[in-house]
C-alpha cells in the first residue's frame, strides 16, 4: 500500500499453528515425544502455543529460545496487552490456568504458569521447560521500546518465578546477543561466560525424561548496568 494510506493487518498465527498440528497429528497420532521450540519471534510462539500441542503430544517440551518479554514497567507489550486481548480474543486462547493481562504481556509468567500446571504433582504429566535468553538482549528491548537495563531488571525478577518451579530451566549469558541456536558459520561459537554450549544445554533438556535428567541452570554473573532511563524508583538487577 502506499505509504499515506491506512490499511490493516490480520495476523492469523494461532489458526496457522492449529491446523498445522492437527495435520500433524492426523500423519502421526501416536505419542511422539515433541520438542516445541522457537527463534526469537517463534521463542514467543513456542510458549504460547504449548497448550494447543501439548493436548495433541503430551511428552511435549517447551525450549524458547529468545523469546522471553519480561514485565518490563512502560514496555510495549505492557501497553498494548489490553487493546491485543481485547482486539483478537487474545484471552481466550490462554489456557484456563493463566488467563489475565500479565500472561498477554509477560511470556516468562506464562512460562511459569505453564510449568505449574505441569509439574506432575496435579492432574497433568510431568514437563520440563527452558528458556535461553541474553541478560539485555539488544533486539528485544529495542522492540519492547525499553533499555537494556530495564529489559535485564525484569528479567532478572521474573526468572525468581519461574526457576520456583523445579521444571524449569533456564541459560542466561551475560550478553546482549539475540538467539543462540542459529549457528553461524561465520562466527565463533558461542559460549556462556561459564563456558556451556548453548546447543548442547538445549539439547540435553529437549532429551529430559525426568527431573534427574535435566541441565543445570547455566545463568552468567548479572552484566553491569546501567541505570539511566529506568523507570522511576527502579534500582539496576543485582
Amino acid at each position: 500500500p502506499e505509504p499515506d494510506t491506512a490499511f490493516e493487518v490480520l495476523h492469523r498465527g494461532h489458526l496457522n499453528v492449529e491446523a498445522v498440528v492437527v495435520d500433524v497429528h492426523s500423519r502421526y497420532p501416536t505419542d511422539l515425544p515433541v520438542i516445541l521450540s522457537g527463534f526469537s519471534a517463534g521463542g514467543f510462539g513456542a510458549i504460547y502455543n504449548f497448550e494447543t500441542v501439548v493436548a495433541r503430544y503430551p511428552r511435549t517440551t517447551v525450549v524458547s529460545d529468545a523469546g522471553i518479554a519480561p514485565g518490563v514497567p512502560g514496555s510495549t507489550m505492557e501497553m498494548e496487552a489490553e487493546r491485543l486481548a481485547e482486539r483478537w480474543s487474545a484471552l481466550e486462547l490462554l489456557p484456563a490456568y493463566c488467563r489475565d493481562r500479565s500472561c498477554i504481556a509477560n511470556t516468562l509468567h506464562l512460562l511459569a504458569a505453564h510449568a505449574r500446571a505441569h509439574n506432575g504433582r496435579g492432574e497433568r504429566p510431568w514437563r520440563p521447560f527452558g528458556l535461553l535468553q541474553g541478560q539485555q538482549d539488544s533486539t528485544l528491548s529495542a522492540y519492547l521500546e525499553v533499555s537494556p537495563c530495564g529489559y535485564q531488571l525484569a528479567l532478572a525478577s521474573g526468572l525468581a518465578e519461574a526457576l520456583a518451579n523445579d521444571n524449569v530451566r533456564a541459560y542466561v549469558p551475560a550478553t546482549s546477543k539475540h538467539v543462540f541456536g542459529a549457528v553461524n558459520p561465520l562466527e565463533a561459537p558461542f559460549r556462556s561466560s561459564g563456558g556451556v554450549d548453548p546447543i548442547a544445554w538445549a539439547a540435553a533438556l529437549g532429551a529430559a525424561e525426568a527431573p534427574d535428567d535435566l541441565p543445570p541452570n547455566a545463568l552468567d554473573p548479572w552484566m553491569a548496568c546501567n541505570a539511566v532511563l529506568l523507570p522511576l524508583g527502579h534500582a539496576p538487577a543485582p
